[in-house]
């Protein structure tokens, strides 16, 4: 696990977005996470799994994104461990929207939008605030593209309204900015 993180950090290194910047360190984190789960291990499975699949997503690379989230979901299934499972319906929810970009099939659009509902609902049932901000950011932007800006606004509005004080995370910041946006 060790060889897996240090290539994650490094790989953010100086990055201001703190995003993947190399396609060599996700597959050294890669072999890093296979030789975790060979060894056995279960849990912790879908954070990393799920964390690499996002991480691959954003070097364009679909098909290990979508193979990394699978596995994910086995490991999910396999433990019960299921409190990053939001994250398995926003990513594939992402992978769909995306698809919509390049095809700009309606029904593309419409899986995004089941996706990102999901992740929203999953994530409020497993109490997380942070996953539900990330799934919420993500359906605003589905939401925008179906004109409905003002549910995008009210669902953004909401989320941030259940944060005591003002977060100082990226993911909250986006959102922010986001609510922004829609509300033009």
């Amino acid at each position: 696990i060790s060889r897996l993180m240090s290539a994650w950090a490094e790989n953010r290194n100086g990055g201001e977005k703190s995003a993947p910047r190399e396609l060599e360190s996700l597959e050294t984190m890669k072999a890093g996470l296979d030789a975790y789960r060979g060894a056995g291990a279960g849990m912790g499975m879908t954070y990393l799994s799920f964390n690499l699949a996002e991480d691959y997503l954003a070097l364009d690379q679909k098909d290990s994104a979508l193979r990394e989230l699978e596995s994910g979901w086995d490991a999910l299934q396999a433990t019960g461990e299921r409190f990053f499972e939001s994250e398995y319906y926003r990513l594939h929810g992402l992978i769909c929207l995306d698809d919509y970009r390049l095809s700009d099939e309606q029904e593309q659009l419409d899986s995004a939008g089941k996706l990102l509902r999901t992740a929203v609902s999953t994530a409020q049932k497993n109490e997380s605030k942070a996953l539900e901000l990330r799934a919420a950011n993500d359906l605003a932007k589905v939401l925008a593209l179906q004109s409905n800006p003002d549910e995008a606004a009210g669902l953004l509005a909401g989320v941030i309204e259940r944060f005591a004080e003002k977060d100082n995370s990226r993911d909250f910041a986006r959102t922010e900015k986001m609510l922004k946006k829609v509300k033009k």
